[in-house]
């Protein structure tokens, strides 16, 4: 068995509070599942949609998906995020509109959109033909694998250039429509990416949200290796420079920014950071 260690930071748009930050990330350890995601800024309850989904995914539905063929795992993450569709409603329809302006309800009925990436690691075994990891994504948050200081594995984005084009979004709508219901997670599902890999003690995995993700890749661009800066990256201060650093030389847009990092310890003996 190898334990995990997990450590993440998040910082808002710059001019904006720390409740604003539309990013989530969330992780269950003893499940090995983890999940980023990025709340759409131009819709409402974005943020709480995009909290909604990785908290579930990590805690109720990651795990179950480690043992499954591709199809298998379509139709589990399709029939997961019905459910999820269903409860989040149920968060919606609690609000007390009236205590609002009639434009806040009538934006919240347009939708709630997000980006979303999972992981999951098989960690649970000392047989080193299952160590195996998989990773399922609608949108353009990213993971990157990282192995002897070299950079082995990139999903679901190649290239820094992709991030100039509008991402795919899980799409949230308050309605109790079969028909639409159906529609809206046809949609979702359709944009569904899912890979896989192997994985060796001593690996890093890197989850971030896009605008981290288009730096990244840009500095692997030019032959760079940005993930020896992110490894230095220690506490909450730290990141908040590291972002300030970018946002000043303009190497990236005002954009929340997340970071996870997530190691396999080298044995049983590992000792595991709760996220």
């Amino acid at each position: 068995m190898y334990l995990l260690n997990a450590t993440y930071f998040t910082h808002q748009k710059s001019g904006e509070l720390i409740d604003e930050n539309e990013d989530a990330f969330s992780c269950h350890l003893e499940n090995g599942s983890f999940a980023i995601a990025d709340g759409a800024a131009t819709s409402s309850y974005s943020r709480q949609w995009a909290q909604s989904l990785t908290k579930d995914f990590v805690h109720n539905h990651g795990y179950t998906l480690i043992p499954k063929d591709s199809r298998d795992q379509h139709r589990i993450f399709a029939d997961w995020l019905s459910v999820q569709h269903v409860n989040f409603s149920g968060f919606m329809n609690k609000i007390d509109w009236d205590v609002f302006l009639p434009v806040t309800y009538e934006k919240a009925l347009a939708g709630q959109f997000a980006t979303f990436l999972g992981l999951i690691l098989n960690a649970n075994t000392s047989l080193k033909c299952e160590w195996r990891w998989r990773a399922f994504a609608v949108g353009d948050c990213e993971l990157f694998q990282v192995r002897n200081n070299r950079l082995i594995s990139w999903f679901p984005i190649g290239k820094s250039i992709e991030f100039d084009n509008p991402p795919d979004l899980i799409c949230h709508r308050l309605t109790t429509d079969e028909v639409t219901l159906r529609k809206i997670n046809e949609y979702n599902v359709q944009k569904l990416k899912i890979t896989g890999g192997k994985w060796q003690p001593d690996d890093h995995f890197i989850l971030c949200t896009d605008t981290l993700a288009c730096w990244f890749l840009s500095q692997t661009e030019k032959r760079g290796k940005p993930w020896s800066i992110l490894f230095k990256i220690n506490s909450q201060e730290d990141f908040n420079v590291f972002v300030s650093e970018l946002r000043s030389s303009e190497a990236v847009k005002n954009d929340d920014m997340t970071l996870a990092i997530i190691t396999i310890g080298g044995g049983q003996d590992a000792m595991a950071r709760s996220c």
